[in-house]
């Protein structure tokens, strides 16, 4: 892997990256996608099988041409690892909002800084039907319960948390296909990603 990461981010690399085939084998949790890597400058293309192990999801790979998106990176320190890894706590209110809309207003804003858009309205609700109300239930992940809670002081809602949800999943790692020029990869703007356990790479 670390030869076609350390490629596409050198300053050197002017090019794109396609999609050639993609296959989920969902009994074995296992990705393969086949990409190819143009290489402008020199005019040549370089193919690789990428196989992904374990993998919890994948999103964005349903074009031919990745572009704008065209550098590889796998992190395992990421905002979308958080998402599947953090505890959650599940939480009441005690009390509906005095006003609904602009609460979840800012419910939203607070995910858009916290999460950088990963974590969307609702991903948090169980059982929201149009208003909230004292029977609705939050999910709230361990690293945003303290924003949350100053929040619901912030419009006077006492929270109850009425339980802690273990994450099943550890020792995740994020491929993505980012461009920086485009957004930064700890936020969520289309890149192509796949979250799993292993990866591994066959030359082609």
């Amino acid at each position: 892997m670390d030869e076609i990461i350390n490629f596409t981010n050198s300053r050197d690399y002017y090019g794109r990256i396609d999609l050639k085939s993609l296959n989920f084998n969902a009994f074995k949790f296992e990705l393969t996608i086949d990409i190819i890597i143009h290489d402008d400058i020199e005019d040549y293309k370089y193919e690789r099988k990428i196989i992904a192990n374990n993998v919890l999801a994948y999103e964005n790979f349903n074009q031919v041409t990745l572009l704008p998106y065209k550098k590889i990176n796998i992190y395992d320190n990421h905002p979308l690892i958080n998402k599947f890894t953090e505890q959650e706590y599940v939480i009441k209110f005690n009390k509906e909002p005095n006003n609904q809309y602009n609460f979840l207003g800012k419910l939203h804003s607070l995910l858009e800084n916290k999460s950088y858009h990963w974590l969307q309205l609702k991903d948090l609700f169980w059982n929201i039907d149009n208003q909230l109300t004292k029977s609705t239930k939050v999910r709230i992940p361990k690293y945003l319960i303290k924003d949350f809670s100053e929040l619901c002081i912030h419009e006077n809602i006492l929270i109850e948390i009425e339980e802690i949800i273990q994450s099943q999943h550890s020792d995740l790692k994020l491929l993505m296909i980012g461009n920086e020029i485009v957004s930064p990869d700890n936020y969520s703007f289309g890149q192509p990603y796949i979250l799993a356990k292993t990866f591994s790479i066959i030359k082609k």
